[in-house]
């Protein structure tokens, strides 16, 4: 096991003796963003909310055979408006952190991150340099 590993698995070890953080979960309408909130979420890492289409999301659900049951969805038309909910949910704090999700990388409404990073210290994991076309 390298070193990199080792770190990890102690880090997983430390923060499963805590509760799962609230998370907005950006957007997660396709499956490999949403199998990865719902992996975090067994592992006890995250208590995911899931921030978009509320359609669409279960329809992702099912066409990937994940089970959603008891997850909070906070249903918004687009991704534009799920990033906004998502700071919004941050900045209760209901959601500690937000996770944006878009299978090939980040995409987000930079401006919108930008304003809440001026607005809110409680959204910590989003910058403007986070946000790529995917």
């Amino acid at each position: 096991m390298n070193t990199q590993h080792q770190v990890f698995q102690k880090l997983l070890v430390r923060i499963q003796r805590l509760a799962p953080l609230p998370t907005a979960v950006v957007h997660p309408c396709d499956s490999e963003s949403l199998r990865g909130a719902l992996d975090a979420a067994r592992r006890r890492l995250i208590k995911p909310i899931l921030v978009g289409p509320e359609a669409k999301i279960h329809r992702v659900a099912k066409a990937a055979g994940l089970n959603i049951r008891g997850c909070e969805i906070v249903s918004t038309e687009h991704s534009h408006a799920a990033a906004e909910a998502a700071v919004a949910l941050a900045r209760v704090p209901i959601a500690l952190t937000s996770l944006g999700a878009v299978a090939h990388g980040f995409r987000c409404d930079c401006s919108t991150v930008a304003r809440a990073r001026q607005e809110s210290t409680q959204v910590t994991n989003a910058t403007p340099a986070d946000c790529r076309e995917p």
